[in-house]
């Protein structure tokens, strides 16, 4: 959605928490080349990046599936987030 916006031409920024790893590399990286702000990201040493991956069952129904269950989207904390963010 973020990148979307950005492409409209429309100031868009993103709240959210990302490994110290390859994935969160890449998604830091297409983040800024999409000019989307990224200053509240912040980066998790010790969890990775959230991934998601969806399939479809055998009626067609698609399923999704988030790995790791514990990432570093969900390791985000209240008190990460300061004012200035609101």
């Amino acid at each position: 959605v973020a990148i979307g916006l950005a492409r409209l031409g429309l100031d868009a920024a993103i709240v959210s928490k990302v490994g110290r790893d390859i994935h969160g590399d890449y998604l830091l990286a297409c983040l800024e080349r999409e000019g989307v702000d990224r200053r509240w990201v912040s980066i998790d040493a010790q969890a990775p990046t959230a991934q998601c991956y969806m399939t479809e069952s055998i009626d067609g129904v698609p399923e999704y599936y988030a790995w790791p269950s514990v990432n570093a989207s969900k390791c985000m904390l209240p008190d990460e987030q300061t004012d200035e963010l609101f």
